[in-house]
């Protein structure tokens, strides 16, 4: 059967020379305006002519390319331009939010305006030609260029059980020597105060989700008859690494399993092995890191449902692992209850054919994680956790309100919004990117009797004053969406503690010690271009966008479902306290070379759920 060719419509030389030309210079005035102040100084410099001329050769090859034929009747070209013009949105909003905590650059005077505008048109120029070559790319690439996948290195690499554990050993010696210097791991003011309530120092609160709490209690039981919390928490530190690095090891199999190529996924071993960032958080004591170890056995998990639907469903063991793998995405971050609730009616409708087995698959975890937070709760006295944690987005936006319109509030208003913030000191402690100091001064008590007024006022002003609500919001989560966010993302130490758990060997400034790993970690890779993006939220983010434009191009709609799920995870995120936690969205992070993995070979998925008593076009 002969393939039928599409052509694409061909501009005139001229015609394309030209826009290739209007192009070229938006986007290197954009990128003069992103990295300088206008003046004949910074304007005057012979690289903005080599940058015209770059991207005007970009542009004009771009354009040739969309004129050439293809098998394929998709066109990228209008999927890189939607993407190309959200990044750009992203890019020019996250600048100014990075800048000024605020949105004036962009609704202040005429100039204001015109320098945006140009920024917005070069970046959306930009952006668009690079992802219009990718694509292209990946859709005139065969994933028939990936097989024989286990021809190299299949003791290492490849799938089964012998091949996992070696990985996984391998994968937890990298991480030891981490352990050994910074022994027995690393804890912030939220481990001590979750370490205390295992040990029985503080009241259990699910404010830290018991079930990790419970971990490191059988960390520090397994250690406790040496009298020295030093080996509990080092004890819990090796459970983790344990667990983490099985997680990884088998994360390379199953890209084995879909037959991608065995560079890429020695590139993934690498990432996950040899990244300080995935070493440091095997040994620190957050519920976030096994919270994204279990992330990415949902992801994975979900793909095999998309490819071979009756394998999971119509096999007990399998259906048991999801129930309990949805019940622990619950159970160990509170935002996880509400990504699972979010993903159940994408769930039912895209296995809509398998309703009844998804309706039990879906129900159970709910009626274990009502059974955990009731029953089992109240058997233990374990508290819930504070209603303050929900509401950074609001208290922020009346706080930013009272910052710069307090004059304009009414004597109703600032009475109603007294009872619960202290209004006289808001502007002081008010931080547009972090909520920790508002909520620390808000009055639980008074919401505790009346929540009633807080949602009045709050809905009231919103009315009042909508940019400031939006740009206070955009100011705590900017950093989830925009790549070029510097913050921190882990910590190295021990926070001081009355409980005797220090770290008495990472001192000192020889090799092998803390500094060594923080100069390693902050000199040649946060430092270094290109490199340094593994710890960019935002870029991350824009990874996983471009996934599922190429699942969009590639006719895979229903690879969608496992982003649906990442896609809750960072929305929920969206209103998290702090404005660019990368330890929050480590589940999303570890996820990507899974995604890019399985971008790479969509083809071998089915372009539909198959039905009930057929089997799909994937792997076997």
């Amino acid at each position: 059967m002969r393939s039928k060719i599409f052509r694409g419509g061909s501009l005139p030389s001229r015609t394309r020379y030209a826009i290739s030309a209007i192009a070229a210079f938006f986007t290197t005035y954009a990128i003069y305006l992103y990295w300088f102040d206008v003046s004949e100084e910074n304007g005057k410099q012979l690289l903005w002519l080599v940058f015209f001329i770059l991207f005007g050769f970009l542009y004009n090859r771009v354009l040739q390319a969309s004129a050439q034929p293809r098998l394929t009747c998709k066109r990228p070209e209008g999927a890189a331009g939607i993407l190309g013009i959200l990044f750009s949105i992203f890019f020019v909003l996250g600048k100014a939010l990075d800048d000024t905590d605020g949105l004036e650059t962009i609704s202040g005077s005429i100039n204001d305006l015109i320098k945006l505008l140009i920024s917005f048109i070069g970046f959306s120029a930009l952006f668009s030609a690079l992802l219009a070559l990718l694509f292209m790319f990946l859709l005139g690439r065969s994933s028939a260029e990936d097989e024989g996948y286990n021809d190299r290195f299949p003791l290492f690499l490849g799938t089964g059980a012998r091949a996992c554990t070696i990985r996984g050993v391998f994968i937890f010696l990298c991480w030891l020597p981490y352990l050994i210097i910074m022994y027995p791991g690393i804890l912030t003011p939220d481990s001590i105060l979750q370490l205390s309530m295992a040990i029985g120092e503080s009241p259990l609160s699910n404010q830290h989700p018991i079930m990790h709490t419970l971990l490191i209690w059988i960390g520090m039981k397994l250690g406790g008859s040496s009298g020295n919390n030093n080996v509990g928490v080092a004890i819990y530190s090796l459970i983790q690494m344990g667990i983490m690095s099985g997680i990884f090891a088998y994360t390379i199999g199953y890209l084995a399993r879909l037959g991608i190529n065995w560079k890429y996924r020695l590139i993934c071993l690498g990432l996950y092995a040899l990244l300080p960032i995935n070493a440091l958080y095997s040994i620190t004591m957050w519920k976030d890191v096994l919270f994204g170890g279990i992330t990415l056995l949902v992801c994975i998990q979900l793909h095999e449902m998309v490819r071979e639907p009756q394998r999971i469903l119509n096999a007990k063991g399998r259906t048991a692992g999801l129930v309990i793998l949805f019940f622990l995405l619950s159970a160990f971050r509170n935002n996880g209850f509400y990504v699972f609730l979010l993903l159940i009616p994408v769930l039912l409708i895209a296995f809509r054919r398998y309703w009844k087995k998804m309706l039990l698959i879906c129900f159970l975890p709910l009626l274990l994680y009502a059974v955990y937070t009731g029953p089992v709760f109240n058997a233990f006295k374990i508290q819930a956790g504070s209603p303050v944690e929900a509401l950074s987005v609001p208290l922020q936006q009346l706080a930013r309100t009272v910052k710069y319109h307090r004059s304009t509030l009414s004597a109703e208003e600032y009475a109603m919004i007294d009872k619960y913030l202290p209004v006289d000191k808001l502007a002081e402690i008010y931080t547009p990117r972090i909520s920790d100091p508002v909520k620390m001064a808000f009055n639980a008590d008074a919401f505790h009797d009346d929540k009633a007024t807080l949602l009045k006022v709050w809905a009231r002003l919103l009315t009042k004053y909508p940019k400031t609500y939006i740009t206070s919001f955009l100011c705590n989560n900017f950093g989830y969406w925009y790549p070029d966010v510097v913050y921190w993302f882990a910590s190295y130490g021990v926070y001081e503690n009355s409980l005797g758990i220090s770290q008495p060997l990472a001192s000192g400034d020889g090799f092998f010690s803390r500094s060594t790993i923080m100069t390693i970690n902050h000199q040649f890779i946060v430092s270094t271009p290109v490199f340094s993006m593994v710890y960019s939220i935002g870029f991350c983010v824009w990874i996983l966008c471009i996934c599922g434009a190429v699942f969009v191009l590639k006719n895979r709609k229903i690879l969608l479902i496992p982003l649906f799920m990442l896609s809750f995870l960072w929305l929920t995120t969206m209103a998290s306290p702090v404005y660019a936690e990368y330890r929050y969205v480590y589940g999303l992070i570890v996820c990507v070379p899974l995604c890019v993995g399985v971008a790479l070979v969509a083809e071998k998925f089915p372009e539909h759920i198959p039905l009930p008593g057929k089997t799909g076009d994937g792997i076997q």
